[in-house]
């Protein structure tokens, strides 16, 4: 499944994210692969990371844009399978600790 996880990111979650941070919609992104050695649940971690907290409250709304224009099909699906038959999401937080809490720039 790890496989199959990173052809729906490729077609989908980075293609946006790399249009988003060039219309300026994010600062940066991330899509981290976990070794296959890790004891860790996930094997992929998602950060992007917004300039403002404007931008981050309009996201649902730019990356609606995005993939409108990218006219890649909605639900993506790879080899038939859909987001969730693909992945299982962390469903909560208990498995993580954060080290520092989540700062954004005043303007």
């Amino acid at each position: 499944m790890i496989a199959k996880a990173r052809r729906y990111y490729d077609a989908g979650w980075l293609p946006a994210r790399r249009e988003a941070l060039r219309r300026g919609y994010i600062k940066s992104f991330r899509l981290l692969a976990v070794s296959e050695e890790s004891k860790m649940d996930a094997e992929f971690i998602l950060i992007t990371e917004y300039e403002s907290q404007d931008l981050f409250a309009d996201r649902e709304k730019n990356f609606q844009l995005i993939f409108d224009e990218m006219k890649t099909p909605r639900p993506l699906r790879v080899d038939g399978l859909g987001r969730d038959e693909i992945f299982e999401s962390v469903k909560g937080m208990e498995n993580y600790q954060e080290i520092a809490p989540v700062a954004t720039r005043k303007p």
